[in-house]
């Protein structure tokens, strides 16, 4: 994963602070991840086109994961990936 701003150790705390008193279930939790499809263009190549095709959505796409702190703050990430790949496989 691509990093950005990635927190120290103190805000990681302060994030896990304003998570605890809205969801005091989530207990150590001080990030949020989320994936994004992008539509692409059908590769000419047929290695491509296997690589990034969705058997799920039957289109070729790039997969992206966003980090999210509290503040709303992207502080990870990675982009373009095969768009075969679920979220859980690009984290």
């Amino acid at each position: 994963m691509q990093r950005k701003n990635v927190p120290n150790d103190d805000e990681i705390r302060e994030y896990q602070d304003v998570v605890r008193i809205n969801y005091s279930d989530l207990d150590g939790v001080w990030c949020v991840m989320d994936g994004l499809k992008l539509l692409i263009e059908k590769p000419y190549d047929e290695l491509m086109q296997n690589a990034f095709y969705n058997g799920w959505l039957h289109e070729h796409f790039v997969g992206c994961v966003f980090v999210f702190v509290p503040s709303g703050k992207i502080v990870s990430y990675r982009l373009n990936a095969l768009g075969m790949w679920n979220d859980t496989n690009i984290a």
